[in-house]
């Protein structure tokens, strides 16, 4: 290394003192590239003069390219002092984040965070703390040989453990992010890397999303990629240096280690080797473009003896013209042969066409007259609903009226003989009381010469009072009638309003259906899958995003389905409507995950309109003929009314609802004439949905007899929002309308309502006075009966014993008598109310019983018109179910005339090509290819001959001339190519080899300054002296500063092998700084980086590394200690120090004592 001239710094920073050198630069020498000088083919002037420039440009380069050291060194530590303070950006991505090891080698479960810039691992000896930095290259790809602590990978292996697992976690943000194709942010926001190595020394690797820990990948590719993403390179020295290194990295390392330590470092051996390959590579195409231009005078001499031999064979060539003149028009004999039978199945065509066409017509007629013929029905049974609508009040009406003429019957059959009971009574009272008189007579009679004027005025006033008793007790029923006529008006008056809130009540919830609807129609305005629920979308969208074992889940199923006719809108729901919003998968693995889908998104959401979870069905993709189980020949059908987006979902729909067999009509009764029809044209199960009523019926043949079983069950209508809607803006703006008036219509019932109140109220009033007269008469005739028996104890003073009884007896009687009457007067009064209400009824019974029979003709001449449209509706099915099979028989002999045509079109096509191949003229001829081939094997046997009696084959020699044309030209071309990719290749590899040295040159550079720079913090003279020539790099020392170089100061000048153990250790920190700073690679690993160093060096050297990792650039450091961070300042968000238990050891205490005492 030649001396240089350098100024020194005082340790405190002053300038006390100057050591002039020999102002001596130091010479760089530049290698030339192994290929530059060695180019040993002929190539084209110009190319000759390019590499000849490229050549001196490099010897004047190695003559110039010197450098001051000194400037070097000032330039460097400007940047550095400038960089001051700077703190580096901390990296996103490729830096370690974690490490959990499982029983990896004397870690039995261990888990390391770490930060993003500099990480200090601090522990005793024995703690495990090599252990990470072999962890971290294992889990990276390394191999266990490399690491220095076992010999293969079932070593790491945790003594008494099966296994041993390495979990490692990279950062993976920002704009370096590791990305895999179609799934950027799979692997964001980190890599988890998972090692698992066996016993039997086998491993495997797990590449895992840190989101969900769902596996990636379990490849070496894999890790190749990410490693490579993240230019990690774990075998190179500068990315993990082992314990072993570290110690004896400078020690035991010699000139020729170092410099290749450098180069790899630096990754310019790798560079290297592939510019020595290329120019290999080159030197080898050079050889073959030699060996190819030795073989062309050989090839021009084969070319010219063939020429001469062909020249001695014309009049066979001209024999062989001919031969091939036949050859060719034989070729198109046979062409024109099968043009022929190309043109006859062309003619097949024709005629399956016209017949198809003919067909066509009849089916366009069939079906031109279907729609008018469905028009007749429709309106027909419109017609018939529409007429059996009218007559329905009046059904309704007779039956009412039907029921109260019958009852008033009954009643006043039962008032008729309570009449006759009380007639009688009254008859037998009065009997008994003529009886008693004419006994009171005869008694008083004997006593008439008593006090006769008092008895009379008692007897007067009795009767009096006995007949106001009579009154009250008849006056009683009158006023509790009326007391019972005004309760009952007070009830239907509660009764009115309770009826008449229960229909407010209802109606309000019409009224929430309506709004409900109103809100859903403007909903459909802009999301069309509102019909079907609350924020649908959701679910497809999860749909999109997931896995699946089969194609992608279809739903809601009413997506795909439209209804023809709105008229049958309330059954198709009432029918369909849960299974519209239902999904449909094909794999039944899918359908666990569909329904937790469903369960996610309705905790975020997602609510649909079929009331509850929708359904999942497992159904194939099968797309099978429903053909022969559709009834739509009989009548109108479920399938018919509607149409499909999507063939699958009717095939699910026909598996699960039977829409083909299931038929629909307008009106139940003529549901009821289409079952008894369809049973008896022989279906054994006939169901039909009819709209009005909403009813489900079904009519099924007794087994044994022609009586069939109906039953009829009410539709319970769809709950949801209406799902088949044609015109959404008008459907919404006919139900705004309808709510309006809804809304119009409760304030109206609300108006009635109170008016109802108002009237209940009244009838209230009159009840309590009714009440309150009532209870008059009744306190009244205590007195009455306690005046009537005072006069009777007075009488009896007066009169006999015989006499009294004859009185009680006949007062008796009278009582009775009066009672008779009382209720004899108000159960004739009911009787003819009774009978009165009895003849009205009768009447409005004859009545309606007159106008429903009106209808009678008039519907069953509706209904015989309706019949001859259903047959001739069936007539022309009939008749088109004919005219399609024919159709698809012609179509199956067009497509078997097609298919001949194109397999002779394509024998034409083949045939005509592989003949204009060698005759691209077409041979008109009428020949028969057999003639034609019987004149060619004739010419063909002439020139056998010919050319047996001159010993030549003519083909041979042409064929053998063409062939060796052929390589003549092609050596010529590919020697042309050959030599230019030569050209193209030396230039563009002399400019590469220009760049390399360059780089190398600023590698050599940064890494001498930055090693001077850092040696001299401790005020050591650190110098590097590069042979590139030779692969050497020479490593001195002078651990002194001095202002002379005498023979004292030069011994002060020491190799790295007459180092201290401090001195080298500082040494390899400062070599190492300077090395990191010209390195890739997002990792910084060392162990032991304090070996052998005092406290005041150890100080510096963590100083340095600190100060290096924080300026660094998105890079991270992990320096492995034995001892305390003692006097060591490490501060910052990224910075982390580690701290690891000490190892348990098992000791004991020796019986020392105890032996000593024996």
């Amino acid at each position: 290394m030649a001396p240089t001239s350098r100024r020194r710094d005082s340790p405190d920073g002053s300038d006390d003192e100057e050591d002039e050198r020999n102002k001596q630069t130091k010479r760089v020498k530049h290698e030339k590239m192994s290929g530059t000088s060695r180019r040993n083919r002929s190539v084209d002037a110009e190319g000759d003069d390019r590499m000849g420039d490229a050549s001196s440009e490099e010897e004047e380069e190695e003559d110039d390219n010197r450098f001051d050291e000194e400037k070097a060194r000032a330039a460097y530590n400007a940047v550095r002092q400038a960089k001051k303070g700077h703190e580096g950006m901390a990296s996103e991505a490729g830096v370690i984040k974690s490490l959990v090891l499982v029983d990896f080698m004397c870690h039995r479960h261990l888990t390391v965070e770490f930060g993003t810039r500099i990480n200090f691992l601090v522990g005793h000896n024995g703690s495990g703390k090599s252990a990470i930095l072999t962890a971290i290259s294992i889990a990276l790809g390394g191999k266990a040989v490399n690491t220095g602590r076992a010999a293969g990978l079932k070593d790491l292996i945790r003594s008494g453990a099966d296994r041993a697992v390495i979990t490692l976690t990279l950062s993976n943000e920002g704009d370096n992010a590791y990305k895999v194709r179609g799934k950027d942010d799979i692997y964001s926001p980190s890599v988890v890397i998972e090692r698992v190595i066996n016993r039997t020394g086998a491993s495997s690797w797990k590449f895992k999303a840190s989101k969900d820990g769902k596996v990636v990948g379990k490849t070496k590719a894999e890790l190749d990629a990410i490693c490579q993403a993240f230019s990690i390179d774990v075998d190179q020295p500068l990315t993990v240096l082992t314990q072993d290194m570290a110690r004896s990295f400078l020690h035991n390392a010699d000139d020729a280690s170092l410099y290749k330590f450098f180069m790899k470092g630096t990754q310019l051996s790798d560079m290297e080797t592939r510019y020595d390959e290329a120019t290999r590579n080159i030197i080898g195409v050079e050889n073959t473009v030699k060996k190819m231009k030795a073989d062309i005078p050989d090839k021009q001499a084969r070319v010219v003896e063939l020429e001469k031999k062909l020249e001695a064979t014309k009049k066979i060539a001209e024999q062989k013209e001919k031969q091939q003149y036949l050859r060719g028009e034989q070729g198109w004999a046979l062409v024109i042969e099968k043009e022929k039978l190309r043109d006859a199945c062309s003619q097949n065509m024709l005629d399956a066409e016209a017949k198809l066409q003919g067909i066509q017509e009849k089916l366009d007629g069939l079906e031109a007259e279907l729609p008018g013929l469905e028009q007749q029905i429709q309106e027909q049974e419109a017609a018939i609903t529409e007429y059996d609508a009218s007559r329905k009040p009046f059904d309704q009406e007779r039956k009412a009226a039907r029921a109260e003429h019958d009852a008033l019957r009954r009643q006043m059959s039962e008032l008729q003989e309570t009449v006759d009971d009380y007639k009688k009574s009254i008859a037998d009272a009065d009997r008994e009381i003529a009886h008693h008189d004419r006994a009171l007579l005869r008694q008083r009679q004997l006593l008439a010469g008593g006090n006769q004027a008092v008895h009379d005025k008692l007897q007067a006033d009795l009767d009096k009072h006995v007949a106001l008793e009579q009154n009250l007790m008849r006056d009683i029923p009158k006023k509790e009638e009326g007391v019972e006529r005004a309760l009952q008006a007070r009830k239907d008056a509660d009764a009115d309003v309770e009826r008449t809130k229960d229909e407010v009540s209802h109606f309000l919830n019409v009224v929430q259906v309506q709004q409900n609807a109103l809100a859903n129609l403007n909903s459909q305005r802009t999301d069309p899958l509102a019909a079907f629920g609350k924020n649908v979308q959701s679910v497809l969208h999860e749909i999109d995003r997931g896995r699946w074992y089969g194609n992608k889940p279809v739903g809601p199923l009413g997506r795909y389905v439209k209804l023809k006719d709105p008229a049958y809108k309330d059954i198709v729901e009432a029918n369909l409507g849960r299974l519209l919003c239902a999904f449909a998968v094909q794999d039944p693995r899918d359908r666990m995950q569909l329904q937790r889908i469903l369960n996610d998104c309705e905790r975020r959401g997602y609510s649909p309109h079929s009331g509850g979870s929708p359904s999942v069905y497992v159904s194939s993709n099968d797309m099978f003929d429903y053909s022969s189980g559709d009834y739509s020949m009989y009548g109108e059908t479920v399938l018919s009314k509607l149409t499909f987006t999507d063939e699958y979902v009717k095939r699910v729909l026909i598996n699960h609802a039977q829409i083909e067999r299931n038929f629909v009509s307008m009106d139940q009764s003529l549901a009821t004439t289409e079952i008894d029809r369809l049973v008896r044209l022989g279906l054994d199960r006939v169901v039909v949905f009819s709209v009005n009523p909403t009813v489900r019926q079904e009519g099924t043949r007794r087994p044994g007899s022609d009586e069939i079983n109906m039953d009829a069950t009410p539709l319970t209508l769809h709950k949801g929002a209406p799902i088949f809607v044609k015109d959404v803006a008008a459907d919404y703006n006919a139900a705004k309308y309808a709510l309006e008036g809804m809304l119009r219509q409760r304030a109206e019932m609300d108006a009635h309502v109170q008016q109802l109140r108002d009237i209940r109220d009244q009838h209230q009033q009159a009840w309590s006075r009714e009440t309150g007269l009532l209870q008059k008469v009744r306190n009244a005739i205590p007195g009455v009966t306690a005046k009537i028996a005072q006069l009777r104890d007075q009488l009896r003073v007066e009169a006999t014993d015989e006499t009294t009884a004859l009185e009680m007896m006949k007062q008796e009687a009278a009582q009775k008598r009066t009672f008779a009457e009382i209720s004899l007067d108000s159960t004739l009064t009911e009787l003819q109310t009774h009978s009165e209400n009895t003849r009205a009824a009768k009447a409005r019974l004859d009545d309606v019983n007159a106008r429903i029979d009106d209808f009678g003709p008039e519907r069953t001449r509706k209904q015989e018109r309706l019949h001859i449209l259903t047959q001739a509706r069936a007539t022309n099915k009939g008749h088109l179910g004919h005219w399609k099979k024919q159709q698809a028989k012609v179509e199956k002999e067009r497509a078997a005339a097609e298919a001949e045509y194109e397999s002779a079109n394509e024998t034409v096509v083949q045939w005509t090509e592989q003949i204009c191949n060698a005759f691209p003229e077409r041979i008109i001829t009428k020949r028969t290819p057999q003639a034609i081939k019987k004149e060619e094997e004739m010419i063909a046997k002439a020139i056998a001959n010919a050319e047996k009696r001159q010993g030549l084959n003519v083909d041979a020699v042409r064929e053998q001339y063409v062939r060796a044309m052929e390589e003549l030209q092609g050596i010529d071309h590919r020697v042309s190519e050959l030599e230019d990719l030569i050209v193209f290749s030396r230039q563009h590899l002399a400019k590469r080899g220009k760049w390399f040295l360059d780089m190398r040159k600023c590698c050599c550079i940064k890494v001498m300054s930055a090693f001077v720079s850092n040696t001299g913090q401790r005020g050591f003279d650190g110098r590097l002296a590069f042979d590139h020539q030779h692969g050497q790099l020479k490593l001195t020392i002078r651990t002194q500063k001095g202002a002379t170089q005498d023979a004292a100061a030069l011994a002060l000048i020491k190799t790295a092998k007459h180092l201290s153990g401090g001195e080298r250790s500082f040494s390899t920190i400062s070599f190492l700084l300077a090395l990191w700073e010209t390195a890739s690679g997002p990792l910084r690993c060392l162990d032991e980086w304090d070996v052998f160093l005092d406290n005041v060096n150890r100080k510096l050297a963590a100083h340095m590394l600190i100060e290096g990792a924080r300026s660094a650039e998105l890079k991270q450091y992990i320096l492995i200690t034995p001892q305390d961070m003692g006097g060591i300042t490490l501060e910052g968000k990224n910075s982390k120090i580690i701290r690891l238990a000490d190892p348990a050891r098992d000791q004991g205490v020796l019986p020392f004592q105890a032996a000593a005492a024996a």
